[in-house]
């Protein structure tokens, strides 16, 4: 089978819709079932805590109004909801297998929701990932996600599993934080170390 993975970043709407194919799944976060049909949808947050806070003004970046929307999407449609535990006001809601997948790695290394999708995929013997709209940029929350993410593309690729990243980049490309220059005086970000030369366009790992 065949999974398409989104994240929140740019990109994420070039993403194709196989909504109801054989061998072809979609899976998003939360509120990405407000914008296209999802097979599973992922919440990696206590939804309690978030339907009673979204609106603060800290967290505003993070959830847009209407946060109880999605919730409400994936009880008309049905959808599988995999979380931190069962919710009676979403009945398809299961508490996402972490234990279970962490004994089965050896590992327990999440720092983001795409990391608990990536290895439920993996757990689950998925043929094929492709990742939408999953950027590791500098000096964003997400920038600290980078390196567990890779660490599960790892997995994929010592799996035999075929993943796929598009539109990223920073993701399996090195960034050294204004700390690394070439010899022209250049930011080295994106290029191999030491060599200092163009890396072969696009970044797809196909095992």
């Amino acid at each position: 089978m065949k999974v398409i993975i989104l994240g929140k970043g740019e990109g994420c709407d070039d993403a194709p819709f196989h909504y109801g194919e054989p061998g072809v799944q979609t899976w998003g976060l939360n509120n990405h079932i407000l914008s296209r049909p999802l097979d599973m949808v992922f919440e990696p947050h206590d939804v309690e805590w978030w339907l009673k806070n979204w609106d603060k003004k800290e967290w505003f970046h993070k959830v847009e109004r209407g946060y109880a929307k999605h919730i409400e999407k994936v009880n008309e449609h049905g959808i599988p909801y995999l979380t931190l535990k069962h919710y009676d006001f979403i009945p398809t809601s299961e508490p996402y297998p972490v234990d279970a997948i962490s004994r089965h790695f050896g590992i327990d290394y999440f720092t983001g929701g795409v990391d608990y999708m990536m290895a439920y995929a993996l757990w689950k013997g998925v043929e094929e990932i492709d990742l939408y709209g999953v950027h590791t940029v500098r000096d964003d929350e997400y920038l600290y996600q980078k390196p567990s993410l890779e660490f599960w593309i790892g997995v994929a690729v010592g799996q035999k599993t075929k993943i796929r990243v598009h539109g990223s980049q920073t993701l399996l490309r090195p960034m050294y934080q204004d700390k690394i220059w070439t010899n022209r005086g250049d930011n080295a970000d994106g290029l191999r170390y030491g060599y200092f030369v163009e890396p072969l366009e696009g970044r797809v790992v196909v095992a």
